[in-house]
């Protein structure tokens, strides 16, 4: 959908971002017991990314090691619409095994 939203507004000079978070610290993931980047960092990269131009913006940690990894598999490439963080996040490849590896760092 990001891809498609970006191809139809860029016409009309509207950028449209991606941004894909690990875990942040908030009221939601406060129980969870994994490392999270502060909601402050976050937005920080995020505002960062924007104004680089950067279409998918990885402004986290987590996020940029999940990436990175899924950049280094075969056939796959975080940051272009057919693969990647998303397809992968939706085929269930994020799993353990990778978390382990990004908490073990």
């Amino acid at each position: 959908m990001t891809q498609s939203l970006r191809a139809l507004l860029a016409s009309r000079g509207v950028r449209v971002h991606a941004v894909l978070t690990g875990p942040v610290d908030t009221d939601m993931t406060r129980t969870i017991d994994i490392p999270k980047a502060s909601p402050e960092s976050v937005a920080r990269a995020i505002f960062d990314a924007v104004e680089k131009e950067e279409e998918d913006i990885f402004p986290d940690p987590m996020s940029q090691f999940v990436a990175e990894e899924l950049a280094q598999q075969p056939g796959q490439d975080a940051r272009t619409p057919a693969g990647g963080a998303r397809a992968s996040a939706r085929h269930g490849i994020i799993n353990s095994d990778l978390i382990g590896r990004w908490r073990q760092r």
